[in-house]
């Protein structure tokens, strides 16, 4: 046997029992998920061509006349290897998607097996016509037929070159189907490939794709293709073909596995390679070198040398350990790179997603690097928060009624948990439906404090979680927690920040609609305050020109604080201006307004609101007061007169109705509308400042101008108040009449 025929014999058998030993592992690894069943009796049958072939290849060496067979089914049992093109077909129809053709009509794969188990069939059984019914027993057939042997000679005879032709057609039409399982396999593949985003599975799936289809493409140049065409190639091309495409196909599944880690069975499939490899190392080593040398040197001396093929045994026994060691440690260092890179993509994501504040960037880097670098179909989170828990898995957000204790001990328990664990606990189960099925809890803890579960799906094509994966995910579940509680508060923060913001822009907008400044009139000196408690209050005053060129007074308390409160005011804002442009009377004004109000607020928000016009020339006050605090009005002599007449608040009934009262004014006059923030602030003892003390305010205080006697009815609120922050909006408004409006009128 020359050196070129121990090489291809040595890489046959090497590369078939590779891809042999790798099938089988994959089929064992996972025998009743239909991917793996399939998976692995591709490579089985793949491995079992170049593996039968070596054999045969040994067998023709060791008796080159051919061994006898007793039937033809033997030597062509070859061509079970054939079988690989149905499964590579069938292997490109479920992975790594199921095709949805083959969805709809999953009979299909019985009509994919049926031309090669009839193929098997017919080249065993009929191949040989000769063989497959012995001529002495023909002849005794025919011995007795008498006259009618001659006739059953000629049919034997036709029957037999009838089947000599028949499997002469088939030989060439089957090579046919080969070729047309091959392309058709390879496309469904490629199709396959370019739709998957995961980096991972897409390393895999395109290395496995390129091997068969680099391997299968040798093997139809060499064995395909002078079949279906008049084309003429050499034995030792053949040989040669065959062999590289053995070394390409072998090499890249293997590659695929250990590298790349193909369908999580690495682990297995490295160790067997190691000893594959070193045992074949000692076989090339023995054919190649060892016996031709033991045969010269036989030769030279004159008598066979057995203990030369002993000492090679004895040092093989020697070195098998070391060199499988070294065959590891290169095997290993080749595999690890690639798990390398994603643990340490783990461990860089476990120190980041501590500085990761937004909760978006955070979820996107979480579920980013689970998906590409452990190939998991999706990740929920099941968070705790004030008002009960929530699953965010990333397309909606749910909340569920979970009994927290319960959720705890699961927690506490430690270590990762079944996602069906937790699903039997849901309330209602349809109410989180994610689009992959949960796997695994991890619970997220801080310290003692309960943060809740990192939930991951299942691996892509159900692979399998590793100890060194559950390990550092449970590491990461720690980091997590701090994570997002980092990220809950900074939200928190930006929340409140992004609604002070709000509020500022509101108190803006507010200002600009309430006079910046009163107006200024001959004989009438007027001064205003307004203090809302928040950024935006619910007090209102205004001051408007009426028709009949009166000044219109206005002065409101809207129901609640805040932001609603603004809003209504400014809706109320705009109703009495609006009204009032109108020209109506003021009881119509404010029966108009009562009724815009009720309709488009709740009946629990209302306002209070005194309304008046002053008539600069009758010197006189007409007013309605509509429930709010009744303006005082302090005459010159100290006789205080409160303007009480109107109607009840706006906005809490359709259809109220309103009075007007009148108040004649005199030089010297003060009149004072406020709202209760004033007169119901508060001391430590939980006392009112009332009426009382806001009267004798003023009136011992009446002949000072307006604007002091406003800052002493201030300072009296806040001394009483001990000046702490007030409670409620609060406004005050000052007017005085002057001896020159009384003479002008």
């Amino acid at each position: 046997m020359s050196a070129y025929q121990i090489l291809a014999v040595s890489g046959f058998l090497l590369g078939g029992a590779v891809l042999l030993l790798i099938g089988l592992v994959i089929w064992r690894a996972s025998p009743k998920r239909r991917e793996s069943e399939v998976t692995g009796l591709m490579l089985c049958f793949a491995g079992l061509g170049p593996l039968m072939g070596g054999i045969g290849l040994v067998l023709e060496r060791l008796n080159p006349g051919g061994i006898p067979f007793y039937a033809p089914f033997f030597p062509n049992l070859f061509y079970i290897w054939e079988f690989f093109f149905p499964f590579l077909l069938l292997f490109a129809l479920i992975f790594p998607q199921e095709n949805p053709f083959y969805l709809k009509h999953l009979w299909i794969k019985y009509i994919i097996f049926a031309p090669h188990t009839f193929h098997f069939f017919f080249i065993t059984t009929f191949s040989q016509w000769g063989k497959l019914i012995p001529n002495s027993l023909l002849e005794a057939i025919s011995d007795r037929l008498g006259p009618f042997s001659s006739s059953f000679n000629f049919l034997t005879k036709f029957i037999g070159i009838g089947f000599s032709l028949l499997f002469k057609f088939h030989i060439k039409f089957f090579a046919s189907i080969n070729l047309v399982y091959f392309l058709l396999g390879v496309w469904l593949l490629y199709r396959g490939y370019r739709a998957i985003k995961n980096p991972k599975l897409r390393k895999g799936m395109g290395l496995l794709v390129y091997g068969i289809r680099s391997s299968i493409g040798l093997y139809a140049a060499a064995y395909i293709l002078p079949v279906l065409l008049p084309l003429h190639i050499p034995s030792d091309l053949k040989l040669f073909l065959a062999l590289l495409a053995v070394v390409v196909g072998s090499g890249s599944v293997a590659w695929a596995v250990t590298k790349h880690q193909f369908l999580d069975v690495e682990a297995i499939v490295r160790q067997s390679l190691v000893y594959s490899f070193t045992i074949g190392f000692f076989i090339f080593t023995y054919l190649l070198i060892v016996r031709r040398l033991s045969r010269v040197l036989s030769l030279s001396l004159g008598r066979d040398l057995p203990l030369f093929d002993v000492a090679f045994i004895v040092m093989a026994i020697l070195i098998f350990r070391p060199l499988m060691g070294r065959v590891e440690r290169v095997m290993e260092k080749v595999s690890s790179q690639e798990r390398g890179d994603y643990l340490t993509l783990l461990k860089g994501l476990s120190s980041e997603i501590v500085s990761l504040m937004d909760f978006e960037g955070l979820w996107r880097r979480l579920e980013d690097t689970l998906k590409n670098g452990l190939n998991v179909q999706g990740i929920f989170l099941v968070m705790k928060g004030r008002e009960g828990f929530l699953i965010n898995w990333g397309r909606g957000k749910t909340r569920i009624d979970l009994d927290e204790e319960k959720m705890r001990g699961l927690a506490e328990r430690g270590g990762p948990l079944l996602a069906e664990e937790f699903m039997d606990n849901l309330p209602q189960r349809g109410a989180f439906q994610p689009d992959f099925k949960p796997y695994l809890l991890f619970p997220l803890l801080r310290g003692e404090e309960f943060i809740g579960f990192l939930g991951l799906g299942e691996k892509v094509k159900g692979f399998r979680y590793i100890y060194d994966e559950i390990t550092l995910l449970s590491f990461l579940s720690n980091q997590l927690a701090v994570a997002l509680v980092n990220s809950q508060l900074y939200e928190e923060s930006l929340e409140k920040r992004r609604l002070e913001d709000e509020l500022n822009l509101a108190r803006q907008i507010q200002e600009s609609l309430l006079p910046s400044s009163p107006p200024s009139l001959p004989g009438l000196e007027i001064c205003v305050e307004s203090r809302p408690c928040r950024q935006v209050g619910g007090d209102y005053f205004d001051f408007l020109t009426t028709k009949r060129g009166e000044l219109g007074i206005a002065i409101g308390d809207v129901s609640g604080k805040g932001m609603p409160a603004a809003l209504l005011m400014s809706s109320l804002q705009a109703s009495l201006r609006a009204e009032v442009e109108n020209g109506h009377p003021i009881e119509d004004t404010m029966r108009l307004v009562n009724s815009l109000l009720f309709k488009s607020t709740t009946p629990e928000k209302f306002v209070t609101l005194f309304y008046g016009e002053l008539n600069p020339i009758q010197k006189t006050l007409s007013y309605c007061n509509a429930g709010h605090n009744h303006p005082l009005l302090v005459h010159s002599s100290g006789r205080v007169e409160r303007l009480e007449r109107g109607g009840t608040i706006l906005g809490a009934f359709p259809d109220a109705q309103y009075e007007v009262g009148r108040a004649q004014l005199s030089i010297g006059d003060l009149l004072i509308l406020y709202t209760d923030g004033v007169t119901e602030a508060l001391n430590q003892g939980e006392e009112e400042y009332g009426e009382g003390r806001l009267l004798s305010s003023v009136v011992g205080n009446r002949e000072l101008p307006p604007q002091e006697i406003k800052e002493r009815i201030l300072s009296g609120v806040r001394g009483f108040s001990d000046f702490a922050p007030p409670f409620d909006d609060l406004t005050i408004m000052v007017l005085k009449i002057s001896e020159m409006m009384i003479t002008k009128g």
